[in-house]
C-alpha cells in the first residue's frame, strides 16, 4: 500500500517537504555544493588564514583524499585569492572567501575568514631621516608614525602606545606616541642618554637604559615619565654596565644584558630591585638584545657564539639554548609577535631589512616589504 493512500494528501505533501528540507540540511553540513547525486567533496586548508599567506588545500570524498591532479579549484570572490593547480591558495586580501573543489562530477566548498596579518613597528630611513613606521607582515598598511627632523629609533609598541628613542633635542631621550600617530610626548630630558625603551604589555611602565650615573644601567618609569627608578639596585661590579631591557609578559620583571660576569650575558630580575639571575652561561662570546616570548617561557637573543651573528632562544626554566637562524650574514634584533612568531633584522651587504619566521619551522623565512630605505629594530605590537 502506498504512502499516498494511507495518509491524507495534505499530510503526504507535508511529509515530503520535511524530507526534502532534511536532505538540504545534510548537504549543507557536508560542505554544500554537491552536484547530481554524487558524494559531497569536503575542502580543508592547512596554514595561516591571513592576507599574504599561502595555504595548502586538500579535498576528500567520503573521507578519502582525492589526488591533487583530479581536483579543479575555484574561489569566490575570484580576485581574493590566487589558486594553483597543485592545491595552494595565496590570500590577496582580508575578508571572507569561499574555495570550491570539483572532481569527477562531485563538488564541495568551504568558507574561510582571512585576517589582516599582525603589525610591526620599526625605524626606517627615508630621504636621510630616520623615523618610526608601522607595517603589516605582508607589507600592507605601511604608515609613518613620527615626522620630526631629528632621528627617531628603537621603538617598542604595546597597548596602543609606542615608546622610542629620539635625538631631536641633541641627546637621546625617551618619547611616546600613539600607535595611530599624533602628538609626541617627551618623557626624559636629562643631559644623559636614555635609550632602548621597552613597554610593559599593559602600557603602564617603560624599562630603558640610562647613563645618568656615569655608567649604562637599566631604569624603569611609568609610561607618563614619572617615578624613574634604577631597576637592579647595586647589582654588578664596579664598572659593569647594563643594556637592552625586555619586560616579561606580566610586567613583573625584565630580561637584560649585563657585564657583571665579565662579558655581556643575559640576566633576569624582578622589578624593581630584585636580585638578578644569570640566564646565559659565561662564555667568551656576547649574548645581547633579549626579547621575552609572549608566554614568558623563552627569551630570544643575538649572539655570535657559533661564529656568525645569529638569533637564539634560551629557555628561562632550564637555560637550554637553541639556534633559530642559520645563514651567512648577520641576523639580529629579535622581537616577538603576540602569536609566537619572531620578527628580526637581517643585514645583507650591510643593508638592513626585516623578516619573520615561526620558531617551530625556522627554515621557512619571510621578507617583510617596507619600501625603499633601510629598516631595522622591529617590535611586535603587543
Amino acid at each position: 500500500m502506498s504512502l499516498s493512500r494511507t495518509l491524507p494528501r495534505a499530510a503526504f505533501h507535508a511529509r515530503a517537504a520535511l524530507v526534502a528540507a532534511a536532505l538540504a540540511v545534510l548537504a549543507a553540513c557536508n560542505g554544500g555544493g554537491g552536484t547530481g547525486s554524487g558524494p559531497v567533496v569536503a575542502v580543508a586548508a592547512a596554514g595561516r588564514l591571513e592576507r599574504g599567506a599561502t595555504v595548502t588545500l586538500s579535498a576528500t570524498r567520503d573521507g578519502v583524499a582525492i589526488p591533487p591532479a583530479e581536483v579543479t579549484w575555484s574561489a569566490t570572490p575570484a580576485d581574493a585569492v590566487t589558486l594553483t593547480a597543485d592545491g595552494h591558495a595565496t590570500f590577496l586580501r582580508a575578508g571572507n572567501v569561499t574555495i570550491s573543489a570539483s572532481a569527477s562530477g562531485d563538488a564541495g566548498h568551504a568558507d574561510f575568514t582571512v585576517a589582516v596579518p599582525p603589525t610591526v613597528v620599526f625605524d626606517r630611513v627615508v630621504s636621510g631621516n630616520r623615523d618610526i613606521w608601522s607595517v603589516s607582515l605582508d607589507g600592507g598598511e605601511l604608515t609613518r608614525i613620527t615626522t620630526d627632523p631629528g632621528d627617531d629609533q628603537d621603538p617598542s609598541a604595546a597597548h596602543g602606545l609606542v615608546a622610542f628613542t629620539s635625538f631631536r633635542g641633541g641627546s637621546a631621550d625617551i618619547f611616546t606616541v600613539p600607535l595611530t600617530g599624533g602628538a609626541n610626548t617627551q618623557l626624559t630630558s636629562a643631559a644623559s642618554f636614555e635609550t632602548s625603551p621597552s613597554l610593559a604589555r599593559d602600557g603602564t611602565k617603560i624599562a630603558y637604559t640610562s647613563d645618568v650615573t656615569g655608567l649604562s644601567r637599566v631604569w624603569v618609569m611609568s609610561s607618563t615619565g614619572s617615578g624613574a627608578t634604577a631597576a637592579t639596585g647595586n647589582f654588578g661590579q664596579a664598572g659593569s654596565i647594563e643594556a637592552g631591557p625586555s619586560w616579561n609578559p606580566g610586567g613583573t620583571g625584565i630580561a637584560f644584558v649585563s657585564t657583571a660576569s665579565g662579558g655581556a650575558q643575559l640576566y633576569t630580575a624582578s622589578v624593581p630591585g630584585g636580585p638578578p639571575a644569570q640566564l646565559t652561561g659565561t662564555t667568551s662570546t656576547a649574548s645581547v638584545e633579549p626579547a621575552y616570548s609572549p608566554d614568558g617561557t623563552r627569551v630570544a637573543f643575538t649572539s655570535d657564539r657559533d661564529g656568525d651573528t645569529e638569533i637564539y632562544l634560551v629557555t628561562v626554566a632550564t637555560g637550554a639554548v637553541t639556534r633559530v637562524t642559520n645563514r651567512p650574514g648577520a641576523d639580529a634584533q629579535p622581537a616577538w609577535l603576540p602569536d609566537g612568531r619572531l620578527v628580526y633584522t637581517v643585514f645583507t651587504g650591510g643593508t638592513p631589512s626585516l623578516r619573520w619566521l615561526d620558531p617551530a619551522a625556522p627554515a621557512d623565512v619571510h621578507n617583510i616589504p617596507t619600501g625603499t630605505g633601510d629598516a631595522q629594530r622591529p617590535s611586535g605590537v603587543l
